[in-house]
This record gives C-alpha cells, structure tokens and sequence, in this order.
C-alpha cells in the first residue's frame, strides 16, 4: 500500500484522499471538517493492519495506481515487482 501511494504522490502529485476518491476502493468520510480514509490509514501501517485483511482492496489499488500511464518504467517496474510479491505470499497463504 505504501509503495502504491508513493508512486501515485510522485507521479501525479496527488493525495491519498484524492485515490481513495478516484479509485472507489475506499471510503472517504468527513471527520470535524476534514476529510479522513480511516480504513485505508490502517493499511499503511503494520501495527494498524485489521486481523483480517481485506487483500483484494490492496491489489486493485496497486492496480488502480498501475493504470496511469505517466508512471516511469523504474517506478512501474518497482511496484509490479512489490504487488507480485504480495500476490505470491496470499497464494501460499490461501493454500496453506
């Protein structure tokens, strides 16, 4: 999750709220006058990870950010390589 919003902060200089808004894969709500991605927060955080993840979100928001063509190939390349390492370790995990 964090190496898909870094791309996507770095490629199109755009925020976490404005993906979760873009992407419809999580919510956004309005908290005293702000707008706050509680369930995406807990995401970016391994101490914060719900005891049951929802992996099928994190894999199409990798997707979502993939989808942008003006992402750099190191860039591109960097986040294929992280989202097929996670699809690898849900795979075993979904076997065992």
């Amino acid at each position: 999750m964090r190496s898909a919003l870094h791309t996507l902060e770095v490629t199109t200089q755009k925020s976490k709220i404005e993906l979760a808004e873009e992407s419809n894969i999580w919510a956004v709500s309005i908290d005293d006058g702000r707008l706050r991605t509680r369930t995406f927060d807990r995401y970016l955080r391994l101490e914060q990870l719900p005891k049951i993840p929802r992996w099928r979100e994190v894999v199409r928001t990798a997707y979502f950010v993939l989808s942008n063509p003006a992402i750099e190939i190191e860039t591109r390349v960097s986040l294929e390589t992280e989202l097929e390492k996670t699809k690898t370790i849900l795979k075993k995990a979904a076997i065992s």
